[in-house]
C-alpha cells in the first residue's frame, strides 16, 4: 500500500485530513503554553489523547482509538 492509499483509507475511517488535523490543532492550542518552547512529556500525551479522542469521535465504531487513550492513560498514571 502507498501512502496515498494509506490516507485514502485513514480518512474513510476518521474523516478529511486538513479537517481532522484543524480540528486536533485547536484543542491542542488550548493545552500547551506557547510561550514556552518546550512542551513536557504529560502535555505530549495529553495531545495525543485530545487526538485519538477526535478520531473516535469521528468513528466510534473502531475500537483502537479507546485502546490507544486507555494506554496513554496508564502512561500519564505512571509519570
Amino acid at each position: 500500500m502507498n501512502i496515498e492509499e494509506l490516507i485514502k483509507l485513514k480518512g474513510e475511517d476518521y474523516g478529511n485530513a486538513e479537517e481532522f488535523w484543524t480540528s486536533v490543532a485547536i484543542m491542542w492550542s488550548e493545552l500547551i503554553d506557547w510561550s514556552k518552547k518546550e512542551i513536557t512529556a504529560e502535555q505530549a500525551i495529553t495531545m495525543m489523547v485530545t487526538m485519538k479522542a477526535k478520531r473516535a469521535t469521528n468513528n466510534p465504531a473502531l475500537k483502537d482509538s479507546a485502546i490507544d487513550i486507555q494506554g496513554y492513560g496508564k502512561i500519564l498514571e505512571d509519570l
